[in-house]
């Protein structure tokens, strides 16, 4: 049974997998057609490399890890 599980979601995750972008891209093409409400104009957001990510990541953890043991510390 575990068996048949597996490769049914492989299957399934094979299939997902192989939509390309264009066909998406034409999905949501006939869905503005269709429904102009939802295709408003977006708002801009600023991109954020890996290096950048994993800085602010190192920055929350030190911050945490100082708190962590300014209580143990204190208690």
């Amino acid at each position: 049974m575990k068996a048949r599980i597996a490769a049914f979601g492989s299957a399934g995750a094979l299939c997902l997998g192989s939509v390309s972008q264009a066909s998406a891209q034409g999905f949501w093409d006939r869905i503005c057609h269709t429904h102009r409400s939802y295709c408003g104009g977006g708002t801009n957001v600023p991109e954020i490399d890996v290096s950048s990510g994993l800085l602010a990541v190192a920055a929350v953890a030190a911050t945490l890890a100082l708190v962590w043991e300014l209580r143990r510390r204190r208690g």
